[in-house]
């Protein structure tokens, strides 16, 4: 089985390469994944802040009397049994199978629960490598790395991240720290629209600032670097409040891609677009 890997919220899971994302959340109190293939959906993945165990037997009565209910009282519940972390049972109902696992994370304070949606039967080997591969990293440092529709970022621990965009060749990140502000960008297709000069492209994107823009090396690639203030006066300059902003462009043909990095804030130390890390050339390139 040929699998992806998708880190979200302190979460690391890995599914089949053909499961895409249709519906995220970046709230890390309440939210979920929802992944389909090309027929119908195939996971959902919900998380609640729970800073304390819950009684899982409630739990896991509450699934199977929702599930009941869906199925008009006509669907079999299986036995409780264990994959790793997580404890699962399985409905069926005219013929597909449904899975239902859930699992209390200390190291992130939430409930997890994921439910496997099956055309038929149950794949155990899906199941098992799905469930298997799930982890979660220390609550200090949750939310570190975003890896999802096609970008891979390592951000700090004092960043936290606001929104999620993803369209067509297009996905961009939005991180917050404070005041300040930062976003990771990848445009694709660059075979449509990008004529080569990395230097073109990111002063087409800065006319609300004034400053130095020159090229430089991005690891193997060549990319271009800005750093200035805003253009446009407001009252928070008398008090020292202009904004700052950096950016950090590069072109990666591998990828067919295009990369930005962009920072602004106030204050002595302003953001600076070298503390994410942006891995490109399908993870063995990296922006540092």
């Amino acid at each position: 089985m040929n699998t992806r890997t998708v880190e979200w919220l302190g979460m690391h899971l890995v599914t089949p390469d053909d499961w895409e994302v249709v519906r995220h959340s970046v709230n890390a109190s309440r939210g979920s994944l929802v992944f389909v293939d090309r027929r119908c959906q195939r996971m959902q993945v919900s998380w609640t802040e729970c800073p304390m165990p819950p009684d899982r037997d409630q739990v896991f009565r509450d699934f199977a009397a929702s599930d009941r209910a869906t199925c008009g009282g006509s669907c079999a519940i299986s036995e409780r049994y264990r994959v790793k972390r997580f404890e699962c049972y399985r409905r069926t109902h005219d013929g597909a199978d449904l899975t239902r696992a859930g699992m209390h994370d200390r190291n992130l304070g939430r409930w997890i629960d994921v439910a496997l949606s099956w055309p038929g039967p149950c794949d155990d080997a899906v199941e098992k490598r799905v469930l298997e591969g799930f982890r979660t990293m220390n609550g200090r440092r949750a939310g570190s790395r975003w890896r999802l529709f096609s970008l891979d970022v390592q951000s700090p621990p004092s960043w936290h991240l606001t929104e999620a965009k993803a369209l067509p060749a297009y996905t961009s990140f939005v991180f917050q720290r404070g005041s300040q502000k930062a976003s990771v960008t990848r445009r694709g297709l660059t075979e449509a629209w990008f004529d080569g000069h990395i230097d073109a492209y990111l002063r087409g994107r800065i006319d609300d600032s004034t400053g130095r823009i020159g090229l430089t090396d991005v690891g193997a690639h060549e990319g271009c670097a800005f750093s200035g203030k805003e253009r446009r006066f407001r009252p928070g300059w008398i008090l020292g409040r202009r904004r700052r902003r950096t950016d950090l462009a590069w072109y990666c043909p591998a990828d067919n891609a295009v990369f930005q990095v962009m920072a602004v804030g106030a204050g002595r130390t302003p953001a600076a677009p070298a503390e994410f890390r942006v891995r490109c050339c399908a993870g063995n390139g990296k922006q540092s």
